[in-house]
């Protein structure tokens, strides 16, 4: 793989056809990245719910129905942002990043939005994982 970043865009509503496809686009990224199988798939699942639980804050928000997710594709990790208008979510993972597949959780808000961004990156496997 190239040096160069490659990068996906999506503006997603609350669409089950739209939602199921999130973690295709994130294992996909992910396996081009190097990472495994399993972990890319664990990766992924992540990300789909935390896609959720932003498609359920901006329900509630009502300005603004739909979330921006971003996949970047470097060649040493690969990043998923969900940017959405409201506060914080609640996810498990976001606790200092316990239980998470991803190696680094980051969440901020500020001005009424929010973005979560999860890194993982190659060759790191999390504790019961198999590559």
């Amino acid at each position: 793989m190239s040096a160069e970043r490659v990068r996906i865009e999506c503006a997603l509503q609350d669409d089950a056809r739209l939602i199921s496809a999130v973690p295709l686009i994130v294992s996909h990224a992910a396996h081009l990245a190097g990472i495994g199988e399993k972990t890319s798939a664990a990766f992924a699942n992540e990300a789909m719910e935390a896609c959720r639980k932003a498609l359920e804050c901006v329900a509630r928000a009502e300005d603004n129905p739909a979330i921006q997710m971003v996949v970047d594709q470097f060649q040493d990790r690969v990043e998923i942002i969900f940017e959405y208008s409201g506060d914080q979510i609640s996810l498990a993972q976001c606790d200092g990043a316990k239980g998470s597949v991803a190696d680094n959780v980051q969440h901020e808000s500020s001005e009424g939005k929010s973005r979560l961004k999860f890194t993982k990156f190659c060759g790191t496997v999390h504790p019961g994982q198999s590559r």
